[in-house]
């Protein structure tokens, strides 16, 4: 093998894992781009087709199976989280004023998983929401 093909092997080689690395970066904080912060969302799983209006200050959930209205306050803490403070609607383990903290796990171009955290609504959630607009 010459030494010219050697190195346009190394070359290729190099390229390609240089390629693979760069391809799963992601960002270790988990910083949530604009784009994923405001639009219209559905949870993945479950919740018989809630949809999810929100602005960088507000958060309005509409349960159409039973026409119920929830809306929340947020409060960025920084680009992976925020605080949703609740206004107002039916929402059985919440009093207005009480905040479920709210973090960003992981996210893709299609939206995002989050761990969430309430004591008076069990603690501990998590869930993933996909951007339908």
């Amino acid at each position: 093998m010459s030494k010219l093909t050697f190195l346009k092997r190394k070359f290729f080689y190099l390229s390609l894992i240089l390629f693979a690395f760069n391809s799963c970066k992601t960002n270790p904080n988990n910083e949530l781009p604009n784009e994923l912060k405001t639009g219209k969302f559905k949870y993945l799983e479950g919740n018989d087709g809630v949809i999810i209006e929100k602005s960088l200050t507000k958060q309005v959930e509409y349960y159409p199976k039973n026409n119920i209205r929830i809306s929340f306050g947020i409060r960025w803490k920084n680009s992976s989280e925020y605080d949703l403070t609740f206004l107002g609607g039916t929402k059985g383990c919440l009093k207005v004023g009480e905040v479920i903290n709210v973090k960003v796990i992981s996210y893709t171009r299609e939206g995002y998983k989050y761990e969430a955290y309430n004591e008076q609504c069990g603690g501990k959630m998590s869930g993933e929401l996909v951007k339908i607009n």
